[in-house]
């Protein structure tokens, strides 16, 4: 069985892996990695729905394997995880160096549930020598903006 850190590598990578791989990490004890199993899962879900044009467009509905509240309120790290993931597609171009992410200032304006049709959208900023930024969004069922936010990606230097 992969670890943790080798599946979310993986995932990082753009491999789609199978989401039961994340089960047995999702339900431990240990908080640290039901926290890191739950993102991978958010990304790893993202991928799996991503329809690529010049930027990042992405029809996402979240499922119930995703940590959310009694009533279906997704848990608000996972609208953070669906501003954060999508901004590094849309900001660092394949086959560049490692990237962190610096920065990510946003706003979370409405409820977002589980079973809801989503659009999630990233688009690119602009760069400067090893920075570069890229804007997100997140449109309700009924297309209104339910989430925005602006992320600085830094390349790591060698």
């Amino acid at each position: 069985m992969a670890s943790l850190l080798e599946l979310v590598e993986r995932i990082n990578k753009g491999e789609l892996i199978e989401p039961q791989q994340l089960d047995v990490y999702q339900e431990s004890a240990n908080a640290a990695e039901k926290f890191l199993a739950s993102h991978a899962r958010a990304m790893l879900e993202l991928r799996r729905s991503q329809s690529f044009l010049h930027d990042v467009l992405s029809a996402w509905t979240p499922q119930e394997s995703l940590p959310h509240e009694p009533g279906g309120r997704l848990a608000s790290e996972i609208a953070w995880t669906a501003l954060d993931c999508p901004s590094s597609f849309a900001a660092v171009p394949a086959g560049s160096p490692p990237h962190v992410l610096g920065r990510l200032e946003g706003w979370v304006h409405d409820v977002l549930s589980i079973g809801e049709e989503l659009i999630v959208l990233a688009w690119p900023l602009g760069h400067e020598g090893r920075k570069r930024w890229a804007a997100t969004a997140i449109l309700g069922p009924d297309g209104r903006l339910s989430a925005h936010a602006r992320a600085t990606w830094i390349a790591l230097s060698a």
